[in-house]
């Protein structure tokens, strides 16, 4: 072989030699970017999917959340409904035991009693006794009972019995009815802390 022909056999060598470098080293920035590329895209697409996963999760907490107001709401009609039915029960079986204490004798003398004690409290006024319309046969004797002056009268908004006593000139009324009690009683007892919405 000439010195010629080694020559450019070794140059030939070298060239092809740095060509392959560059061609690898091309090849792998080629890669590296390609790489990236990738890499970037799917943590592009990660992130999006994330967001997605994200926005469900919140849609779904928020609907359950809706759900979960919607039959607590529900459950709480239902016990308010209950519990409106047991106390009316309730009151009307007191209201029974009323009407039937209202036709015992002993109910007359409870009238004269309660207004006595009222005349005693107001003494030297005179006022007007007001009952039931079924309880006005009772007023002659409860009159007979009071100081001088005293009226009697009947009252509408009496159903259940009892007495209020009026001092006009003082407008002073002194209301001793069953009606007011019970209603006192009822509005007491839906108070009570066991019998609340919230305790349930």
């Amino acid at each position: 072989m000439t010195e010629a022909s080694e020559k450019l056999e070794l140059f030939s060598k070298t060239v092809f030699k740095e060509t392959s470098e560059k061609v690898s080293k091309m090849i792998r920035e080629a890669e590296k970017i390609r790489d990236d590329r990738v890499l970037g895209a799917s943590d592009k697409y990660l992130a999006l999917a994330t967001t997605r996963i994200e926005d469900e999760k919140r849609a779904i907490e928020q609907k359950y959340i809706r759900l979960r107001a919607s039959e607590k709401l529900q459950a709480n009609k239902e016990l308010l409904a209950l519990r409106e039915s047991l106390i009316e029960k309730l009151f009307n079986n007191v209201k029974k035991r009323l009407s039937e204490y209202t036709k015992k004798e002993e109910y007359a003398g409870k009238l004269e009693s309660i207004c006595l004690g009222i005349a005693n409290e107001h003494e030297g006024k005179t006022g007007e006794i007001r009952l039931s319309r079924k309880d006005c046969e009772l007023s002659e004797k409860i009159l007979s009972k009071l100081p001088k002056g005293y009226t009697a009268a009947a009252d509408k908004s009496i159903k259940l019995g009892g007495v209020k006593v009026l001092f006009e000139k003082d407008n002073i009324m002194c209301d001793m009815t069953y009606d007011c009690a019970l209603e006192e009683a009822r509005e007491s007892f839906c108070l009570e802390e066991k019998l609340r919405l919230e305790a349930i």
